[in-house]
């Protein structure tokens, strides 16, 4: 499973490492925080990737109430 964070080394990084280390035993399998910086390279590799429940992200809300109004749509 992968735990996709936008800001490597800061808040959200932190709780996304606390977050994986407790979710493995539960789900019997590992997961990997991946850091994606930048407004929008994280988002688009959550929304290209497969549809099978494996990634996922943690993401602050400014980005998803901001970027809408300020670039276009992400490409899927």
């Amino acid at each position: 499973m992968r735990l996709v964070v936008r800001f490597p080394g800061g808040p959200l990084d932190i709780s996304g490492r606390l977050i994986g280390k407790e979710l493995q035993e539960p789900l019997g399998q590992p997961v990997i925080v991946e850091n994606k910086p930048g407004s929008t390279l994280g988002p688009e590799y959550v929304v290209k990737s497969a549809p099978d429940g494996y990634t996922l992200m943690i993401i602050s809300s400014t980005p998803l109430v901001t970027l809408p109004h300020l670039r276009s749509p992400l490409h899927v």
